[in-house]
């Protein structure tokens, strides 16, 4: 297929089927509909950016399947937390919580020179992981290389502090959390100086959006059934994670659903969970 599409960043590429394929068989698509959208897409001349085919695909996933959707909307409901009023911080922190670490946010850490605010600390055993996290409400860019400088900075003053305390509860790695991803630079720094990198497809196991399909933790942003002012009204009401329904099943009353409607979005949230991907 000779077709270019415009990025997110504004670049120029061919279109690339075997990406928007493997994203579409990540999601739960058969290969039957995704057949039909590649060859749809083929023919469309008014497709021409990335923005556009996401949208396009994502509108015919919602005719088919509500919950295969929510899973290719992954990316664009971590995005959907900016305005929300959730920060990203307590996202990640029931992401590490999810991996057996107990946690804890916005916590003032001592340094050998000053004091710093951490996002979340992580603690498992006797491993402490001290996390900083990037969140962005744009497609298209990236995590660079000065958020790894900056982190290592702040490690090396709490960790020195620590190690002048002779304290056994020293901070023992620096982890970066972004929902976007991480520039080649970043990456190259993170490895030589023992920074722990996580986001949008990296490291290429264990990455993001693997750990959030594994642990069953998509947020309700996700979701393809309810409209921009819904999502807001649930979040308001605690409810966040679409795991979570049953705990906060009350928030659903604020919708103004009826009982059925009611009972198709539980077993909708229900089912977007139960999908484990590795």
């Amino acid at each position: 297929m000779s077709l270019y599409i415009q990025k997110y960043s504004g670049e120029t590429e061919p279109f690339n089927i075997k990406k928007f394929t493997a994203s579409l068989q990540r999601a739960g698509a058969s290969a039957k509909l995704i057949e039909q959208l590649v060859a749809e897409i083929s023919t469309l001349p008014s497709l021409r950016t990335t923005k556009d085919i996401y949208e396009f695909a994502l509108e015919r996933l919602r005719s088919c399947n509500t919950v295969v959707a929510a899973h290719y909307n992954l990316k664009r409901a971590l995005f959907d937390f900016g305005p929300s009023g959730f920060p990203f911080e307590n996202y990640v922190s029931a992401l590490f919580n999810a991996q057996g670490y107990g946690t804890r946010t916005h916590t003032v850490a001592r340094g050998f020179c000053i004091e710093h605010e951490l996002d979340v600390i992580a603690i498992r055993g006797n491993e402490h992981l001290m996390i900083e996290c990037k969140f962005h409400n744009e497609q298209g860019i990236y995590c660079d290389v000065k958020v790894p400088l900056y982190i290592k900075a702040r490690f090396d003053d709490v960790a020195r502090y620590w190690d002048h305390q002779g304290d056994a509860h020293a901070i023992h790695r620096a982890v970066v959390v972004t929902n976007t991803r991480f520039s080649s630079q970043a990456i190259a720094y993170a490895q030589c100086v023992g920074i722990t990198l996580l986001g949008w497809g990296y490291p290429e196991r264990g990455s993001l959006e693997q750990l959030i399909n594994h642990f069953g933790l998509h947020p309700i942003t996700a979701l393809v059934s309810l409209d921009r002012r819904q999502k807001k009204i649930l979040l308001d009401h605690g409810l966040v994670l679409c795991r979570d329904v049953q705990k906060h099943k009350k928030a659903l009353n604020a919708l103004n659903l009826s009982e059925q409607d009611k009972e198709h979005l539980v077993r909708e949230m229900e089912a977007i969970c139960a999908i484990k991907q590795t």
